[in-house]
């Protein structure tokens, strides 16, 4: 009895200590970056099944957004995208992501068909059913999923991968988790996928390109059916966290030859050798470099450094410029109505997307989806010939 009181007391003490130490890390280096999760939609069949009276996803298993009323006489806007416009991974409360907030303020039948890890290939499949619900309008918003799925299932894709993924997802919600991993390990990593069809590696400049010009493809051809059936889309630019640290480190090799700890906390401060920065090759370097631009005031220099870490991330989630050039260049050729939410967002910072939009490196948060609300109601108005609802655009406070 007297030994089971011991180890009682012994395991009270560590408990106690390891919170204190996970405090003092918070305290000193700030919150642990909230982790992105990635998750590929399986489809064996059809993505939409109708009973009569509603209609019901096939796919959306623990997102499922509940029956879809078919309501005729009313007007119909179809949502389509991954976990951005589907509203993250559940962190986000029922009925503030875009669609809804739209569905709400305009009063209009809104079938968010959006779900997490649904790329362009998802969507070609999905478009004869899509367009079966007789829409009015479609949004779609896109371009993460494309490099983030051939990037996820290769390296993740086994029982294995998914195991591992799963636990440092969990402990990734612990700061000194967080310092360890990064600072023993030089890896960050918190994808957690469900297939296994792609090879394992990081993006090189050939792959990326072999992708996004897929990608390019399969956008235009959906956008141009839907065109073709006398529906109106409306085509989004996407945005991302340009501040964020990459999810995985491109050159823990370079870390310690430039001087610097390869922390998303360590940034400001280190004395980095500023002529190799500005032209360095490494993703890692450039973001660091915005940090330190950012502390000196430099925000033209800052925005340009972030813009190639993430152009050039070789673990890219977070689709970047190449990607909104190519949803422009879409919208244009293919006449979809362009909803230009990175340059807006972009416009609401110093030249980068502000953090306070998003709930993690790419999810948008309660603000975001009502900032794409906005957006999107001002071009609604006018093609279903409704009122204004005239919510207002967020503002979020001060950039980090």
């Amino acid at each position: 009895m007297r030994s089971l009181r011991k180890l009682a007391f012994g395991l009270a003490v560590a408990a106690l200590l390891f919170v204190g130490i996970e405090l003092v890390a918070r305290q000193v280096t700030g919150p642990p970056t909230p982790p992105a999760i990635s998750r590929v939609p399986q489809i064996e069949d059809r993505w939409l099944k109708d009973d009569g009276a509603y209609v019901l996803t096939t796919y959306q298993d623990g997102f499922a957004i509940g029956p879809i009323a078919k309501e005729p006489g009313r007007p119909r806007l179809i949502v389509l995208g991954g976990s951005s416009m589907h509203g993250g991974d559940g962190r986000l409360a029922a009925g503030m992501e875009a669609a809804s907030v739209l569905g709400h303020s305009m009063d209009i039948d809104v079938v968010n068909l959006a779900t997490p890890g649904m790329a362009t290939e998802h969507l070609v499949s999905i478009l004869p059913e899509a367009l079966a619900l007789k829409p009015d309008v479609v949004l779609i918003y896109t371009g993460h999923n494309d490099i983030g799925n051939a990037l996820f299932a290769g390296s993740f894709g086994d029982a294995k991968g998914r195991t591992i993924a799963r636990g440092r997802h969990l402990l990734s919600h612990l700061r000194l988790f967080e310092l360890i991993e990064a600072n023993v390990t030089q890896v960050r990593s918190e994808a957690v996928v469900e297939t296994d069809d792609t090879p394992d590696g990081p993006l090189d400049a050939p792959r990326r390109d072999a992708i996004l010009a897929g990608y390019e493809q399969r956008l235009r051809w959906i956008v141009r059916g839907l065109r073709d059936a006398g529906v109106p889309v409306l085509l989004s630019t996407v945005a991302s966290d340009a501040t964020a640290p990459p999810q995985r480190w491109a050159c823990p090799e370079v870390h310690k030859e430039l001087g610097f700890k390869a922390h998303p906390r360590m940034v400001s401060g280190q004395g980095l050798p500023k002529e190799l920065l500005p032209d360095h090759p490494c993703s890692d370097v450039q973001w660091v470099r915005g940090h330190q631009l950012i502390g000196e005031g430099q925000t033209e220099a800052a925005v340009e450094a972030f813009d190639r870490a993430r152009d050039t991330d070789p673990w890219a989630i977070r689709a970047g410029r190449p990607t909104n050039r190519v949803i422009r260049e879409v919208a244009e050729d293919e006449g979809a109505l362009l909803l230009d939410f990175n340059a807006r967002l972009r416009s609401e910072g110093p030249g980068y997307e502000p953090g306070q939009y998003f709930a993690d490196p790419l999810h948008l948060n309660d603000l975001g989806h009502r900032a794409l609300a906005v957006m999107a109601s001002k071009e609604l108005t006018g093609l279903l010939g409704l009122p204004d609802p005239e919510i207002e655009f967020p503002t979020g406070g001060s950039p980090p």
